[in-house]
């Protein structure tokens, strides 16, 4: 059949005028019939009746459900529906409104529907429509929905196998919960020995409708946690990484999304002291170690006392096992109860990196509850823990070189954990201690086994300690530190103008001053060769010219050993926006060793490095500028032997293309030089300008130790207190 619109006094095809457009308003408002100028369509085709799967509420958060899935809202709902058009072919179709049906009950139980109309948009178009405020707490509201053109109207939603929209109105937060824990009581005037232990916290609200809990740690993002039914508790898991005031903040949450007025729950943490504690630094001659904490332990004939400690830490000497069977100490008690969580770590400097060799255990029955040591590889041997089945490996063993290491094993999570230098791996699979097996004594240098002691410690030890608790990783990163330490620093203080060499301070070697150098004091002529720089402020009046030709300085002997942790920085001043050629700021090695080099050349910053093989290549660069403003500028090179990293800092710029992966294998070899690049029997690359304060340091220095020696501060580097 022909369709056509009919309107009042012409036969042409109109689209009827759309009234109040974007709104809802009630059905009675919008009587599209019988209104002046407005097109009644005669025999129009109804539009295809809404699809279940296309309406939704709450922006379109909550889905068309009912029954026991309806939602919960906690504002006044929008309800939308995506409704299509009559198609008239060739890609047309008719416009098409949404007319809303919502249903509920009020205060006395009397139902009541409101009827809400949109204006017609076109075909696949959303309309939404917003329930009147005026619907009460906890009351169900149903909803449904029908398409219309003109005064063509399709079949409800909720009909031929369709389903009423449903949700319920909920304004009324939860009451506030209340907060409970055994092993974190709160308000206590006592700060509680529970770092690195697990805990719970029992929660609940007196409120019905509660479904969950939201909470949150001090520093910490909230936290959403599922009641156990509904109006029930919650347990809300807790282990304790830091020590200090911590607050549990909670809320009930109802179904709706409301939320109760916040409860704090605050506990004080600290740490528990060790179960053990033998620092081995007992005087030459003794027959046994003293105990800060735990039994005294028993010196085989094999152990020697007094024997160098790890420098930079509270432990300047340690115990020499010589790795015979009368190498060890031994207690006559357990430390320990292994079938819980435990942590036990010694600083070690292996003098065999072969084979399997045991730092501690302790006694189990005929065998042992665990070992930490090194395992034999083809290659040699690798750090390992092993406890409860499980075996954790660190990396490889090094001879001769002071290792921290620790062993933790989490009864909660079940996974034991081996930390080489702070630094952590974690076993895949969970370990199970052998609950028949009592512990016997703690080794200090063997194990046993069923035949026996064996594995013997061959090396030194210090600083032993044993907790009955997981040691987090603060702890540990504490405990494997070592403070930096001057290696020695030349600032030409107190010496002639054409002084040959310069002494170090802090015990280095001396600096020998070559070719075209000239001690630049505040009485100094300077000639015109050289380029007397302004005493830098923050220094003394002395400094070190360098005529750009044939003057550099060089230490007698190398100064850091390459293969640790090492810092050297140098000051220097230059007038050479861009020099003709490449000029070298600081340089150790090379030349038949590993070493590296601060070079610019081409408008760009070089950090370089020669391998052991004798090569030298551009490790890392960026682009900058020589002179540096007519200022004093900084030049740092810190290596970080433990991450496998060198950097280069310019003028206390950390960019992050000035550091690269790079370990030293050898400690090197070759001096220290400033000014030029070491070569044969002289140098080139030289530096016409003035050098001041050069130091070396055993470690690495951050950031703020940087900065404190371009003001011309000596970094204060504090020792690691004793755990």
């Amino acid at each position: 059949m022909k369709r056509r619109a009919v309107t009042a006094g012409s036969g042409t095809r109109k689209r009827p005028v759309r009234l109040l457009t974007g709104l809802a308003v009630p059905l009675t408002a919008v009587a599209l019939a019988g209104l002046p100028g407005v097109a009644v369509a005669a025999g129009e085709t109804p539009p295809p009746a809404p699809e279940i799967k296309n309406l939704s509420m709450d922006e379109g958060t909550a889905a068309c459900v009912s029954g026991t899935d309806r939602p919960y809202l906690r504002s006044a709902a929008r309800l939308k529906a995506r409704l299509a058009g009559h198609p008239l072919g060739d890609g047309r179709f008719d416009t098409v409104g949404g007319e809303f049906e919502i249903t509920w009950r009020d205060g006395d139980g009397q139902p009541v529907t409101k009827t809400l109309r949109t204006a017609e948009k076109q075909n696949g178009s959303d309309f939404t429509v917003t329930v009147p405020d005026v619907v009460p707490h906890d009351a169900a509201v149903s909803w449904r929905v029908r398409a219309f053109h003109g005064d063509a109207v399709s079949t409800w939603s909720d009909e031929n196998g369709g389903h009423a929209c449903e949700y319920v109105y909920d304004l009324k937060a939860p009451e506030a919960p209340t907060v409970a824990s055994e092993e974190f009581p709160a308000d206590s005037a006592d700060w509680l020995p529970v770092l690195g232990r697990h805990g719970t916290f029992t929660v609940r609200s007196a409120s019905a409708d509660t479904a969950s809990y939201r909470y949150w740690f001090t520093g910490g993002a909230p936290v959403d946690i599922a009641a156990d039914t509904l109006g029930g508790s919650a347990t809300i898991p807790y282990f304790a990484t830091r020590d200090g005031s911590i607050t549990l903040t909670v809320q009930a949450v109802d179904r709706a999304g409301n939320a109760s007025p916040q409860v704090s729950h605050t506990f004080r943490v600290s740490a528990s002291d060790p179960l053990g504690s033998w620092d081995l630094n007992d005087p030459e001659g003794a027959t046994s170690a003293h105990a800060s904490k735990g039994p005294v332990a028993e010196a085989g004939g094999g152990v020697t006392f007094g024997a160098d400690g790890p420098a930079g830490t509270a432990y300047p000497k340690s115990a020499l096992l010589d790795g015979s069977a009368s190498g060890h100490l031994a207690t006559e008690t357990p430390v320990v109860d292994t079938h819980g969580s435990f942590s036990a770590g010694a600083w070690v400097k292996p003098a065999d990196a072969t084979g399997t060799r045991t730092v501690l255990s302790q006694d189990a029955g005929e065998g042992h509850s665990f070992t930490l040591g090194q395992r034999a590889t083809d290659d040699g041997a690798e750090w390992a823990f092993t406890f409860g089945g499980r075996t954790v490996t660190g990396g490889p063993v090094e001879a001769d070189r002071w290792t921290h290491v620790e062993a933790v094993y989490d009864a909660y999570t079940g996974l034991p954990r081996l930390y080489v230098n702070g630094t952590a791996t974690t076993a895949k699979k969970a370990a199970a201690p052998d609950e028949s097996a009592s512990d016997g004594a703690f080794q200090i240098g063997r194990a046993r086994t069923a035949a026996g002691y064996g594995a013997y410690w061959s090396g030194s030890v210090a600083a032993v300690r044993v907790h009955g608790r997981v040691l987090v990783d603060d702890e540990i990163t504490r405990a494997a530190s070592r403070a930096p330490s001057s290696l020695g620093l030349w600032d030409f203080e107190g010496l002639a103008e054409d002084a040959k060499s310069a002494p170090a301070t802090h015990g280095g070697p001396a600096m020998t001053l070559h070719g075209g150098t000239l001690v630049a004091n505040s009485g100094t002529t300077c000639p015109e060769a050289y380029l007397c720089a302004p005493f830098p402020p923050d220094f003394a009046d002395a400094t070190l010219a360098l005529d750009g030709e044939s003057g550099w300085a060089s230490t007698t002997e190398p100064v850091p050993a390459l293969d640790e942790s090492f810092t050297v920085v140098a000051h220097y001043f230059t007038d050479d926006t861009e020099p003709e050629g490449p000029v070298t700021v600081l340089a150790q090695g090379g030349e038949g060793h590993e070493g590296f080099r601060v070079r610019y050349a081409d408008s760009t910053w070089q950090l370089l490095v020669t391998d052991a093989d004798g090569t030298e290549r551009v490790l890392a660069s960026t682009p900058g500028h020589l002179e540096p403003y007519q200022v004093w500028a900084q030049v740092a090179v810190v290596h970080d032997r433990e991450h496998g990293t060198l950097r280069l800092v310019v003028d206390d710029n950390w960019k992050d293309e000035l550091v690269a992966s790079h370990r030293f294998a050898t400690a090197g070899g070759g001096a220290l030089a400033v000014g030029a690049a070491p070569s044969g029997e002289g140098a080139h690359e030289f530096l016409h300008g003035a050098v001041d304060n050069v130091s070396a340091y055993r470690g690495v220095l951050d950031q703020d130790d940087l900065s404190s020696l371009a003001f011309g501060n000596e970094p204060h580097f504090p020792v690691p207190e004793a755990s």
